[in-house]
């Protein structure tokens, strides 16, 4: 039997733990073969609340259609991904088939993967959508009068119904729905963490994507971003920022605020840490040399303010990367 422990570790990743706004999401598992495809796909939602100002998805992992309809949530408001395989069809059990028929359509969202998609056979609301289809079933669905999307591509969203050819092609329909609840920044900086497609915000710290994001195109800020990321090891005072971005400290500071909900001097301090992190974890350098490198005037100064952010000291995130 399948446990949701064995997909994911962490266990705030599931329902009980409540956001207002994050949104549920069920996946139901054709095949166990498919698990590693499904692991992916958790994966980006994963980093998807983990990039978030907020969590944005409840997970939930199941391995019947029973068990998707039988879960709190309300199906308004709850997305259900029938995950399914290449090498043999879905046959839910008449009870499952019956759920589908008459619980699928009050769902917010439907996903289709692989042979799932033979599944609009049984289900009549699904015939009014289009779906990429694995060459693989194409037969089938000719024969049953599925409809195929005009595109040629390996994830198609048909209104509130996803599909994807194969279980790797998931990837593609889950970032697809990050756009539509996220924001293509999002979700672009998502699927260029995990090398799915690349972006500018792949050379971005997660730090400076999250403050980008937070600013939604404001040139000033922005500016202020990049002027920041520019001058880690010899930081800008506020006058000295706001001179440059032609702007009153005062004005930039009630900028901060309104998008960040932050100082300057606090979104400041947090790219300078994270860039400390770094080079703890990832290069050779001193945590002297670090600290210098990061703009800090004193090594105490630097313990203090990284063990604040990070709840470690310097010498234990080092210690870390040898582990």
């Amino acid at each position: 039997m399948l446990h949701q422990t064995e997909i994911i570790a962490d266990p705030n990743d599931f329902w009980g733990e409540h956001s207002g706004s994050a949104k549920d999401v069920v996946f139901v598992v054709q095949d166990c073969n498919s698990m590693y495809a499904v692991a992916a796909c958790l994966e980006l939602l994963k980093l998807t609340n983990r990039f978030a100002s907020e969590k944005k998805y409840r997970i939930e992992v199941v391995r019947s259609v029973e068990s998707a309809f039988s879960l709190r949530s309300n199906l308004s408001t709850r997305t259900v991904i029938l995950f399914g395989g290449l090498s043999k069809p879905w046959l839910p059990s008449e009870i499952g088939t019956r759920l589908l028929r008459t619980h699928l359509p009050c769902t917010d969202r439907i996903g289709l993967v692989g042979g799932a998609v033979l599944l609009a056979a049984q289900v009549p609301f699904l015939r009014n959508y289009s779906f990429c289809i694995h060459t693989k079933f194409f037969e089938a669905a000719d024969e049953e009068a599925i409809q195929i999307a005009p595109e040629d591509v390996p994830a198609f969203r048909h209104g509130k119904v996803h599909s994807a050819t194969g279980e790797l092609a998931a990837l593609h329909m889950i970032g697809s729905m990050v756009a539509d609840d996220c924001g293509e920044f999002l979700a672009q900086q998502v699927l260029s963490h995990i090398g799915l497609t690349f972006s500018s915000s792949a050379n971005r710290s997660e730090a400076e994507n999250h403050y980008l994001r937070l600013a939604k195109g404001n040139s000033t800020l922005c500016r202020a971003i990049a002027m920041m990321k520019q001058n880690v090891e010899d930081p800008l005072c506020l006058d000295g920022l706001s001179k440059s971005l032609e702007a009153s400290p005062r004005q930039v500071q009630r900028k901060f605020q309104r998008f960040f909900g932050e100082t300057p001097t606090s979104v400041y301090l947090n790219i300078r840490l994270e860039r400390a992190y770094h080079l703890l974890k990832f290069t050779d350098l001193s945590i002297d040399e670090v600290s210098i490198a990061t703009g800090f005037t004193s090594r105490s100064s630097f313990n203090l303010r990284f063990r604040r952010r990070y709840e470690t000291t310097p010498i234990r995130c080092r210690a870390s990367r040898y582990q």
